[in-house]
């Protein structure tokens, strides 16, 4: 699962979804996950390219704490923020759409950060921990 990229945005002067409500959002996701016998995998929020610098610092801080609430429950976070906003294809193409959605050059890249990081051992395994994908006493 991914989001929090538009919840970062800011309209009439205040952030779409306050930061700590998604936070909360994505532990009640985590925690259904478990009760459900679910291996979630999160990745990080993307960019809005055209938001601006302030949005990526909210978005980067967002993603920052997701990691660190996925690694406390033993779920694979796989960060993008800051690696697609430096990428020029990623920043090209979504300027030249409606800023925050590329074309394919862009998706691929996208694509290689996730097959590059944890995507194998989730796909193949439920998750690095085996804590959602083999439950036993670790779910409890």
């Amino acid at each position: 699962m991914s989001f929090g990229s538009n919840d970062t945005i800011e309209e009439d002067g205040k952030v779409r979804v306050d930061p700590v409500r998604c936070l909360e959002n994505l532990a009640m996701i985590l925690d259904e996950s478990r009760r459900q016998a679910i291996a979630p995998m999160v990745v990080g929020p993307p960019p809005v390219i055209d938001a601006g610098e302030q949005h990526l610092r909210r978005i980067s801080e967002l993603a920052g704490k997701m990691a660190a609430l996925c690694q406390s429950r033993g779920v694979p976070f796989i960060a993008t923020t800051r690696d697609l906003a430096d990428d020029r294809t990623w920043t090209q193409e979504a300027i030249a759409g409606d800023g925050g959605h590329p074309g394919s050059g862009g998706y691929q890249k996208l694509a290689d950060i996730i097959l590059g990081s944890q995507w194998h051992e989730w796909i193949a395994h439920g998750s690095p921990s085996g804590l959602y994908g083999h439950c036993g006493s670790a779910c409890s």
